[in-house]
């Protein structure tokens, strides 16, 4: 906004200060859009060297964006393809960062467009239209947050997270007859079989309702003979008892799950997942080989020493 009116030192001091804040809370996809900003400003001021350097910041960021959303995305339609194609175990363990920790249960995904319509006026005469953002607002105030209400705190609860509320009209002198809002959604296991039909019961009439994404969620219980095997390997491993945890995330253990392949995520100490500062112990990822060594062979009739292969 500042480099648009030309008040370029008060541009700097408020990319500087977002640039600082970003980093602190480490959301790599909001350095883009401050890279870029940066290099125009430099551009403006004829600074074409900081532009340069800041553009080269920005392709390189959104070169590695692009890449670890299509690595996520290949691994998701590689295991999404297994399951079709019939592979089934008798147990499946997704190497995921869980601290040495197992998660045997996660949410699943439905993401929905919800729409309204209303009635086009001129701004200056709203009584004669109907507007549809504020037709939203009210579903969304009255109906979603408390049919899904925001935690307080971490809880396992089923969640609704308002991503994207949008309209043609691009005047501001006009009252909007359209909205749409993008909702993601994400329910626990126990809410597998109705969760659908519990955002369809809060859909006003005349509304629409669009379900662009249905992923399963994923549940393995305590007492899986697999599972106890493998808690018992990393206590073995570790010298204590390790825990079995929750993932408010998804990952690509659902579509076994959703073909009744009971598994798990597990694997290293780590943090810092999917930002420039992800990390991983390295003791840790020796430990982790002994205990997947120790369980698979451990496995009745499937043991096979590693140097035997």
């Amino acid at each position: 906004m500042y480099t648009k009116i030309k008040k370029y030192d008060l541009a700097l001091q408020n990319l500087q200060n977002s640039l600082e804040l970003v980093r602190q809370i480490q959301a790599k996809e909001y350095l883009g859009k401050i890279y870029e900003a940066f290099a125009t400003l430099y551009e403006k001021t004829g600074n074409y060297k900081g532009a340069y350097e800041y553009f080269k910041l920005f392709s390189q960021l959104k070169d590695s964006l692009m890449n670890e959303q299509s690595l996520k995305l290949i691994t998701e339609v590689e295991t999404k393809y297994q399951t079709e194609k019939g592979v089934r175990a008798d147990f499946v363990i997704a190497g995921e960062q869980t601290d040495l920790n197992i998660s045997n249960k996660a949410k699943g995904i439905v993401w929905a467009k919800i729409s309204c319509r209303g009635k086009s006026a001129h701004g200056a005469h709203p009584w004669d239209g109907e507007n549809a953002v504020e037709k939203m607002n009210k579903f969304v105030c009255e109906k979603l947050y408390k049919a899904f209400p925001i935690p307080a705190k971490e809880a396992w609860v089923t969640t609704a997270n308002l991503a994207k509320i949008e309209s043609s009209n691009s005047a501001f002198n006009k009252v909007p007859d359209d909205c749409t809002i993008s909702v993601d959604f994400r329910y626990v296991p126990e809410e597998k079989s109705q969760i659908v039909r519990k955002i369809k019961s809060i859909v006003p009439k005349g509304f629409a309702l669009e379900v662009v994404v249905n992923e399963p969620s994923q549940y393995t219980p305590q007492n899986n003979p697999f599972a106890k095997n493998l808690m018992q390997k990393i206590q073995e491993a570790i010298g204590k008892k390790a825990k079995f945890i929750s993932d408010h995330g998804a990952s690509d253990i659902r579509y076994y799950d959703g073909v009744s392949v009971p598994g798990v995520c597990f694997g290293p100490v780590g943090g810092g997942l999917h930002t420039d500062n992800e990390w991983v112990s390295i003791s840790s990822l020796e430990e982790y080989y002994k205990i997947l060594k120790d369980f698979l062979l451990g496995v009745p009739g499937e043991g096979v020493e590693p140097s035997s292969r």
